[in-house]
């Protein structure tokens, strides 16, 4: 049931895009129109803010940095940051199609996002923490 709200935010922030993809958003498939590419900014934004609201919970639910778990909590979430800095670049690369690109590119970022929000969330589950 925690991936309600997830799926409810999503569902608000792409709601009237084009197509559907396997992910979840309602965001067309290429970045053709100005209106595809503000369904992917607002998607991958959506996503990023989701992110910090999950990253808030499980860092204090594993103590913080008062704890050595917190502290490996969050020498982990700075390695993803690196990880979902590079994951990426690949995409926005000069190449035969930008527009495809940058939206693949997008959807990449959302991806990456979404499997560290589900990573987050397993661990607040795993572990009995302090709330």
């Amino acid at each position: 049931m925690r991936s309600a709200p997830l799926a409810l935010a999503l569902v608000m922030l792409t709601s009237g895009a084009h197509a559907q993809s396997g992910r979840g958003d309602t965001c067309a498939s290429s970045a053709d129109s100005p209106r595809d590419r503000i369904c992917l900014q607002r998607l991958v934004a959506g996503q990023e803010l989701r992110l910090a609201e999950v990253w808030k919970r499980t860092f204090a639910h594993m103590g913080g940095t008062r704890t050595p778990a917190g502290r490996s909590l969050l020498a982990g979430q700075r390695a993803w940051i690196t990880f979902k800095d590079r994951a990426c670049a690949l995409y926005f690369l000069p190449g035969m199609s930008p527009r495809l690109e940058w939206a693949n590119g997008m959807r990449c970022r959302a991806n990456v996002t979404l499997d560290r929000i589900a990573e987050l969330e397993r661990i607040r589950a795993d572990f009995p923490g302090e709330d």
